[in-house]
């Protein structure tokens, strides 16, 4: 059963100097899509397809949430503070959905040790610890607040949720074709004259994407192995196909993705194609080079003994100093003519 989750994390420390820090994360199915802390007050997209899919009004919203948060948490630590010593308030909300519903939860810890949780159902906080019990008490006071608390998580979660489900599907749909990445590798194995192929492709989403090994179109299906998708841990996804074949040089392999929407593939890049296509480009110039010399030979030596030529009574000389034929009289002292 596909679940989609939502979750964001709230952490305040004080620092060796006493002052209060904060940092907030979100996360989408796993994965940290912003981050903020006290220093920047700036809730950066982590995620490309975030960053790609989320308008400048968006982000300036997102921002303004942040500082609120802040302030809210700071708050939260000194009601704490009063009760027992706090130096560490951990929190996490956010909710799950699948085809069953939506769950939601929120939960709080203190120094390391689990505090409070909520209960949307009934907007009532339980103590997780005795050291809880007096902040349990006092927040199940705070109506309206707790009333927001349960908006967030049967609301504004949910919504948020299908907001960014949607972003993601969009951005993966239009960069499914230049963002997917398809590598091939033969590894020969030892012992034998067999070779293993993988095929690696790499995608913000490989749903429904069928991956294969072919040779001359055929695919390769006995004894395949597949590993994935796994992540990569940047917002994309991995899967791989191998098998073991003997390889033939004379054929060509191909590493394949398709889908509905994408149809990719990569050559495998043989080096033994290239060794041969030296060898033969080698054996080619070599024998250009022996062709040109000697033709190069023989024209030096027709302009080491330039002929000469009769017409008529005249004899023709080969060139003159401006490059045109000259032509002397027979009786010329330069040149005899054989003959009576």
């Amino acid at each position: 059963m596909d679940v989609d989750t939502l979750e964001v994390q709230f952490t305040v420390f004080r620092a060796p100097n006493s002052s209060l820090q904060f940092q907030q994360t979100s996360l989408f199915n796993g994965h940290v899509i912003f981050s903020c802390n006290s220093q920047t007050l700036t809730d950066q997209p982590r995620q490309a397809w975030v960053t790609h899919t989320f308008t400048q009004e968006e982000l300036e919203e997102r921002r303004m949430q942040c500082e609120g948060q802040r302030n809210e948490h700071f708050a939260c630590l000194a009601s704490i503070d009063n009760t027992i010593t706090a130096e560490f308030l951990q929190r996490r909300r956010g909710c799950m959905i699948n085809s069953s519903g939506v769950f939601a939860f929120e939960e709080w810890c203190v120094n390391g040790e689990d505090f409070l949780t909520f209960e949307p159902q009934t907007l009532k906080w339980t103590p997780l610890s005795d050291l809880a019990t007096p902040m349990a008490a006092k927040w199940n006071k705070h109506d309206i607040r707790n009333r927001v608390f349960g908006d967030f998580l049967h609301q504004v979660c949910p919504k948020a949720h299908d907001t960014l489900k949607l972003k993601r599907a969009t951005w993966i749909n239009e960069s499914a074709q230049t963002e997917m990445e398809l590598h091939i590798f033969s590894n020969p194995v030892p012992g034998s004259a067999s070779t293993h192929l993988q095929c690696h492709v790499t995608a913000f989403d490989l749903s429904g994407v069928r991956i294969q090994l072919t040779k001359d179109g055929v695919p390769l299906d006995c004894g395949v192995e597949r590993l994935g998708p796994r992540p990569n841990g940047d917002g994309t996804v991995q899967m791989r196909v191998g098998v073991q074949t003997t390889r033939d040089t004379n054929k060509h392999y191909r590493c394949e993705a398709h889908s509905q929407t994408v149809n990719k593939s990569v050559l495998f890049d043989d080096p033994s194609r290239h060794k041969n296509a030296i060898a033969i480009g080698a054996a080619i110039g070599a024998a250009c080079v022996v062709v040109f010399l000697v033709i190069r030979g023989n024209v030096e030596e027709k302009q080491l003994n330039p002929p000469t030529s009769v017409i008529g009574d005249s004899y023709l000389l080969p060139t003159s100093h401006s490059g045109i034929p000259r032509l002397l009289p027979t009786g010329s002292s330069l040149y005899h003519r054989a003959g009576p």
